[in-house]
């Protein structure tokens, strides 16, 4: 069985109320980001992921 590397993982969503924060919102980790900004989230993760 081969395995691929997964360079990373975009999740998108909708928050309501769209403007609950003020102004864009960003909280970055060691394996990734997330975003708020206009009623869209985003989670990318590019720690070292492998699928099988």
């Amino acid at each position: 069985m081969s395995t691929k590397k997964i360079v990373s993982v975009e999740i998108r969503w909708e928050y309501h109320p769209a403007d609950i924060f003020e102004e864009p919102l960003e909280v970055a980790h060691d394996g990734g980001r997330l975003t708020f900004e206009n009623g869209t989230a985003i989670a990318k993760i590019t720690q070292n992921l492998t699928r099988l």
